[in-house]
């Protein structure tokens, strides 16, 4: 049986994620691949879950990835990365930025937000392929606040086989508005070296 490969990334509205979701379905398609594409949008305007699953290989049938099966879980955000996590395979590469971006209800002093010690035993018992990255204050010295997600796919290009560094740099600069193509390509590089 053919092999699916899994790539989901969550994150919170206004992260970019729908942007970085669709530079990799771009090259995925270029590659010549089946691919599916699924996104969920919580509330994603005033900063609730964005999510997206992406699926290819030969021949896919399914949107949507099953729990345990995401052979890349990309987030944005810690507490999302958390609450993908019953997605993540055993053995499954996890990349997350290392940004708090507080939901309502720990907001309004209801619930705590998980302590980072605690998420991160987490993802190491399940993976060893757990990397987190300060991304949110990399893109800040770059002069692109809003880069993160660009520089989150910088660093899954280190660890997804899909392409050349030179087909990421022309999704991006196809897919990017003209005048932010130089700065996502600086998130991008920076990435790839974090």
């Amino acid at each position: 049986m053919e092999k699916i490969n899994n790539i989901l990334l969550s994150g919170v509205g206004g992260q970019g994620t729908i942007l970085a979701a669709n530079i990799l379905t771009h090259l995925i398609c270029e590659k010549g691949f089946d691919i599916r594409k699924n996104e969920i949008h919580g509330m994603s305007q005033r900063g609730g879950d964005v999510c997206t699953h992406i699926r290819f290989g030969q021949k896919v049938y399914s949107p949507t990835i099953e729990k345990g099966n995401a052979d890349y879980l990309v987030s944005f955000e810690l507490l999302e990365g958390l609450r993908m996590y019953p997605f993540l395979k055993k053995g499954g590469i996890c990349i997350i930025n290392n940004t708090e971006i507080e939901p309502a209800p720990v907001t309004a002093g209801v619930e705590k937000y998980p302590e980072f010690d605690k998420i991160k035993k987490l993802f190491s018992d399940r993976t060893e392929n757990f990397i987190i990255v300060d991304g949110t204050s990399q893109v800040k010295e770059l002069n692109n606040p809003k880069g993160v997600n660009i520089f989150l796919l910088g660093v899954l290009s280190n660890h997804l086989d899909l392409c050349t560094v030179d087909k990421w740099l022309e999704a991006i600069k196809k897919l990017v508005k003209p005048d932010f193509i130089e700065r996502n390509i600086k998130c991008f590089e920076a990435g790839r070296n974090a």
